[in-house]
């Protein structure tokens, strides 16, 4: 198949050329030979009129045409699977479609088990890969590596600014606030937490990479507090395991504290930092939004967050995410 004269063969050839700026690497991820790989972009280099990969030092690096390329080789092929994957039905007690998600491990300690407890029952062949949120997140989703993100409403705000972003689909899923956490034999906490102790006493603070702040660390900078740092943990759930026998206290969303405090022998107290309300919500490209088994997937979330059916879906650019009281969640769901 040839359009322009251009081999429409060599498409996925391309991408993996432009992605993985190694022949050799892009021989591998398409289980090719290094020769045919080469021969490849020889034909490539033909049709471009242009090197597209040129040695520097020990790497190899793209050319000002080739780093043009990358955007659009992708979606286009992005574009061409969607098209060959699109059935009049899905049946997922058959289907054997693997999907990547992203989340906090708050969000799966949320989500998954009840997943987990209707797919082996309604769809035994499908598979969830989760992977954490990190700096490259979004740019996974918008490329096509990540089917669908959990992530909190804050996130949402960013990504407006993206003009690649806009237009992504949007569902809202479920509300969480914050309380402290510190061991139940604390020497120096009482029943209640004041300012005064929250700011002195020293904190395990959640840190998920650059420029990715949590609704904690916002709450800090718009309270301008002077907070005492004295370790950071990667998430939330390795926080809380942290915190037994020392003299530290945490901030961490409710059901998470409600659900390990216990074991973990920590006493929850009321936060008194103003603390905006986590609001969870999922996201995805458009042009998975009509993917019937990609609409399976999202139902069987939303169900897992108990919001039913009662939602819907909407594009990041046109519907802003607003923070709402936990307590308003079933009005918020039956209005919208």
């Amino acid at each position: 198949m040839q359009y322009n004269n251009f081999d429409m063969n060599l498409l996925r050839t391309l991408d993996a050329l432009l992605a993985e700026r190694s022949v050799t690497r892009a021989a591998e991820r398409l289980c090719l030979s290094q020769p045919a790989m080469s021969g490849a972009l020889h034909r490539l280099r033909e049709y471009f009129k242009d090197p597209l990969l040129i040695r520097m030092g020990r790497d190899m690096v793209l050319t000002p045409l080739g780093e043009s390329l990358v955007s659009p080789v992708r979606v286009t092929l992005l574009h061409v699977q969607s098209t060959l994957a699109t059935r009049p039905a899905f049946d997922q007690s058959v289907s054997r479609r693997k999907f990547t998600l992203a989340m906090s491990d708050y969000g799966a300690f949320v989500l998954m088990p009840p997943l987990l407890r209707r797919l082996p029952v309604e769809a035994p062949f499908m598979t969830c890969n989760l992977e954490p949120i990190g700096g490259e997140t979004f740019d996974r989703l918008e490329c096509g590596d990540l089917d669908l993100l959990v992530t909190v409403e804050s996130c949402e705000v960013g990504l407006r600014q993206r003009d690649s972003a806009r237009d992504l689909k949007m569902r809202r899923l479920l509300y969480d606030d914050f309380v402290c956490v510190a061991d139940e034999n604390h020497p120096d906490i009482g029943d209640v937490l004041t300012m005064e102790d929250y700011e002195r006493l020293p904190h395990i603070l959640v840190r998920f990479g650059a420029n990715l702040d949590t609704l904690v660390e916002q709450a800090w900078k718009l309270e301008e507090l002077t907070v005492n740092i004295a370790a950071t943990a990667p998430s939330f759930s390795s926080m809380l395991f942290m915190l037994p026998g020392t003299a530290m206290i945490g901030t961490v969303q409710r059901r998470f504290a409600q659900a390990l405090a216990a074991p973990l022998r920590l006493k929850i107290l009321e936060c008194p930092v103003p603390m905006k309300a986590l609001q969870q919500i999922l996201l995805w490209h458009p042009r998975n939004h009509a993917d019937p088994g990609h609409q399976y997937l999202r139902q069987m979330l939303v169900e897992a967050a108990g919001v039913g059916t009662a939602r819907r879906d909407h594009p990041v650019g046109r519907n802003g995410v607003h923070a709402s009281n936990p307590r308003s969640l079933a009005h918020e769901i039956l209005a919208d």
